[in-house]
């Protein structure tokens, strides 16, 4: 089993999950594991970004260690399943909604935007965790979640569009008519928007 180092703490490789992001483990606890690497400030922007949303009250892994002189970080890694996974087979519990709603009120409040593609976000122990540390200067009321996110976080055309590109079938079995998901969808953002 490969092995990486940071800030001298061996962390074991469980999974590859992306370029340059690792499933990793130390002493039976499991981790987040990403190799930013150190060109183009990167790194330093990557720390920024997560310092800023945390400050703004976004619900975040917790970083466990940011190693600088080889370009890692380490965070807490969140079990479960996606927005995505969970949408391929069944509709979201209002707890998710409660959530992002509370996330779209902090972008309002500190003029910032976050991207909502439900691959981003996990929902374990009733709390919702964005595991992007990215997200854009100025908040947009059209790009906003209320306005077109939300459109993807229900089994909407566009969200099994978006599946589709992704490798998934569409379940038509589970498509609305564009009245009832455009219901659905109202219901809730009358229901959590704050």
């Amino acid at each position: 089993m490969d092995v990486v180092i940071a800030k001298k703490k061996e962390f074991k490789i469980i999974e590859k999950l992306g370029d340059r992001s690792y499933k990793v483990k130390r002493k039976n606890k499991e981790y987040f594991l990403k190799k930013i690497g150190l060109e183009n400030d990167e790194f330093d922007k990557w720390i920024k970004d997560y310092k800023f949303l945390k400050t703004a009250g976004i619900n975040m892994p917790k970083m466990r260690i940011i190693d600088k002189k080889e370009g890692i970080f380490v965070e807490d890694f969140i079990p479960g399943e996606t927005v995505f996974d969970v949408l391929l087979w069944r509709d979201l519990e209002n707890d998710y909604f409660r959530n992002v709603f509370v996330n779209e009120f902090y972008e309002k409040q500190d003029n910032f935007s976050l991207n909502y593609e439900p691959i981003n976000w996990k929902l374990y122990n009733g709390k919702l965790y964005y595991l992007l540390h990215e997200y854009k200067r100025g908040f947009k009321e059209e790009t906003s979640f209320t306005k077109r996110g939300i459109y993807y976080w229900f089994y909407t055309k566009e969200f099994a569009d978006y599946a589709l590109n992704r490798g998934k079938k569409k379940d038509l079995s589970r498509l609305k008519n564009e009245y009832e998901t455009n219901r659905e969808i109202l219901k809730t953002v009358v229901q959590f928007h704050i």
